[in-house]
């Protein structure tokens, strides 16, 4: 029998979807996954919003390289656009 998870969010969280919230507070941003801490991060910290993911990074980068090879123009300069992660 599948687990419930019962969907309790912080106080002051921000429901982001259906069991994830997103808490701003004293200079932190913290991810919850129902009532669980999953990630934290300063709130200036650009670095920080990219949650570390190697199943994550594998897919986005092939979906970039796939848009890549379909030689993409810029709208305005009608540059080729060349995707990949940072």
């Amino acid at each position: 029998m599948p687990q419930l998870m019962l969907q309790g969010f912080p106080d002051g969280a921000i429901r982001i979807g259906p069991v994830v919230s997103v808490l701003r507070k004293e200079g932190w941003v913290t991810y919850f996954v129902g009532p669980d801490n999953y990630f934290s991060h300063a709130a200036g910290d650009a670095a920080g919003q990219r949650m570390a993911c190697p199943a994550h990074d594998k897919a986005i980068g092939t979906l970039l390289a796939e848009l890549t090879r379909l030689n993409f123009l810029h709208p305005e300069t009608h540059a080729r656009m060349i995707c990949q992660l940072a």
